[in-house]
Order: structure tokens, then C-alpha cells, then sequence
């Protein structure tokens, strides 16, 4: 232990002088740390929520680039062996030459549109490789739908579209402009006890008559708190109120957002069945004039043309799929908090 220090005669001195932090402000500002704290962790689960908004926006882009790359080659397949039969027909002597014609036409149509979509889907691949080059590129399934099949018939059970308080509340985006407020609240509550500084006790020890008296003293100092601390309390009420603003705006806009959505997964459902229902019909009329065709009934203008609707039902059939799919992913991001980011993640490996 160190000796005292020694004190001369005279007038006491100070010997120690310390901050006195009051309970109601100590109480602030720990509500206010804490306030701090929820919002930034709100804030980092909204970026996750971003990020994976971004990583669907790509996945259909990449989805619907596989998708036409495969519809081209299907087509050019088809038409290739149309092409080849006719032109034996010819051969034969049973097609004429302008049959042949346009045989080469359609099919020349139809490389061009798979050299665009196989300029597409290379697109497609290096943005998808530059952004998540640890993950594969989605591949959209040959012959197969990744909606999930329904009783009685292609299109998926339709899942619960139901938006409630509870939904809301727990958006991530509702959560943030709701911990925003809360935490400017709390600032603002700190800056209205800052308003009166805090009072500052001091010891002071001296001696007089040669040491034969020893003197303590202690001195309260408790500063007037000036009027810019009050203007800067008013400023900080100012801006929560403001915040409680947004939120309520954030909120209105979110819950419009969420029956738009959820309506979408119905309505895209919905017409995606009704284009499975108009391609099986076009399809049986394209092989029914085909085969008539091969019969000797009919003439190749009507098979082509009907083929072309076949395709091009095909063309909105599968976009219409994708469309439907994207619904659903859409919704079960913004609904579920399983693609989010949660505290608890912080601790994970």
C-alpha cells in the first residue's frame, strides 16, 4: 500500500474528485445501447433480405434462359426431321420444290432463335458465376416442372396467402423502421436527461497548527444545465417522431406489397394451369395436321402454321411456369424468416 500523501498546513487540497452518474440517466443510456444494437442487427437482416431478392432476381433470369435454350433445341430437333422427310418426299417426287422452300425457311428461323438463346444463357452463366461462384447454376429440369404436382392434375397444391398481423410485424422492413424509431426514442430520452449535467463530489484534506488539526472536506459541484442541451433534447424528439412516421408508412407500404404477392401466387397459379390446358390442346391439333399431311391430306403451309402456334404455346406455357414458380419463391422469402439473416446466426461457425 502506498503511504499517504502528506499534507502541508493551510488550506485543505483537493485529494480526489469524481463524476456522480445518476440512476435515471445511467438507465438511458443503457436503453439506449441496447436500442443501438437491435437496430443494427435489423439493419444487417434487411441487407440479407436484399442480397436474397438479388439472388432470385437471378436464379429466374438464369431458370428462364435454360428454359428457352431448351425450347430452341427441342424445336430445331422437331423441324429437322420434318425437314429431312420432306426433303426425301421430294426426292421422290411426292413434294414440291416449294415445300422444300419452306422447310429451309422455318428451320433457318429457328437457329436463329437458338443462337439467341444460347447468347442468353451464356449471359446468364457469367453474371451467375461472377456474383455466387460457389454455387451451381440452376438448371430448369427436362420434361419436368419444379412446381409441385396437385391431385388430380399439373399445377401444385396453392399454398396459404394469408396476411395477418403477426406476418407483418415480423418483416424484416417493418422490423427495421420499427427499431429505428425505437432507438431514436431512446436517444432522444438520453439527450432529455443530458439536459441536467451530472454533479461532481470532491475530498479535500488539510491540516492546520503544525498537525495538531486535520481538516475534511467534501464539495459538491452540480452544474446548471444551459439551454442547448434542452434544444438539442427537442431536436432529438423531433427526429423520432419522425421515424414514427416512416414506420407507418414502411408499414402500409409493406402490408400492400404482401397482398399484392400473395395475390400473384393465385393469379400466376391460375394462368399457368389455363396455358397446360391451351398447349395440350394446341399440340393435338399440330399432330393431327401433321399426320393428315403425311397422309397426302392438307398441305405444309397448315402444318407449319399450326406447328409455329404449338411452339410458340410452348414459349408461353414455360414462362408462365417460371412466372408461377418466382411467385412462390417470392413469397415464401417475404413471408418466412428462414431465407433471413437472425442474431443467432452471429455465433454460428
Amino acid at each position: 500500500m502506498q503511504p499517504a500523501p502528506k499534507m502541508p498546513d493551510g488550506p485543505p487540497v483537493p485529494v480526489e474528485a469524481r463524476c456522480v452518474r445518476l440512476p435515471a440517466k445511467a438507465e438511458a443510456a443503457r436503453l439506449w445501447g441496447e436500442g443501438q444494437q437491435a437496430r443494427a442487427e435489423a439493419q444487417l437482416s434487411q441487407a440479407w433480405r436484399d442480397l436474397t431478392r438479388q439472388w432470385l432476381d437471378d436464379a429466374t433470369v438464369a431458370l428462364q434462359a435454360s428454359q428457352q435454350m431448351q425450347l430452341a433445341q427441342a424445336q430445331l430437333a422437331l423441324l429437322t426431321q420434318q425437314q429431312q422427310a420432306t426433303q426425301r418426299r421430294h426426292t421422290l417426287g411426292d413434294a414440291a420444290r416449294q415445300e422444300v422452300v419452306l422447310m429451309d425457311a422455318a428451320r433457318a428461323q429457328l437457329q436463329a432463335q437458338q443462337v439467341s438463346a444460347q447468347l442468353r444463357l451464356q449471359a446468364a452463366q457469367g453474371l451467375w458465376r461472377s456474383r455466387y461462384p460457389g454455387l451451381a447454376l440452376p438448371q430448369w429440369p427436362q420434361d419436368a416442372t419444379l412446381l409441385p404436382a396437385s391431385e388430380g392434375g399439373r399445377g401444385g397444391d396453392m399454398p396459404t396467402v394469408v396476411v395477418d398481423d403477426a406476418l407483418l410485424e415480423r418483416h424484416p422492413q417493418v422490423r427495421q423502421a420499427r427499431l429505428e424509431a425505437e432507438a431514436l426514442e431512446a436517444q432522444a430520452r438520453f439527450a432529455s436527461a443530458e439536459r441536467h449535467p451530472d454533479p461532481t463530489v470532491g475530498v479535500q484534506m488539510g491540516r492546520e497548527r503544525s498537525g495538531a488539526e486535520h481538516i475534511l472536506g467534501v464539495n459538491v459541484s452540480w452544474p446548471l444545465g444551459s439551454q442547448a442541451r434542452s434544444l438539442q433534447a427537442q431536436a432529438q424528439w423531433a427526429d423520432a417522431q419522425a421515424a414514427r412516421a416512416a414506420e407507418t408508412e414502411v408499414r402500409r407500404q409493406v402490408q400492400q406489397n404482401l397482398q399484392q404477392w400473395s395475390t400473384e401466387v393465385v393469379l400466376s397459379q391460375q394462368a399457368w394451369q389455363a396455358a397446360d390446358q391451351a398447349l395440350a390442346h394446341t399440340r393435338q391439333a399440330a399432330q393431327a395436321v401433321r399426320k393428315g399431311y403425311e397422309l397426302g391430306e392438307g398441305n405444309l403451309s397448315e402444318v407449319l402454321l399450326l406447328q409455329r402456334q404449338w411452339l410458340d404455346q410452348q414459349q408461353t406455357t414455360a414462362q408462365l411456369a417460371l412466372e408461377a414458380l418466382r411467385a412462390r419463391w417470392r413469397w415464401a422469402m417475404e413471408s418466412d424468416g428462414r431465407w433471413g439473416w437472425t442474431p443467432s446466426d452471429a455465433s454460428q461457425p
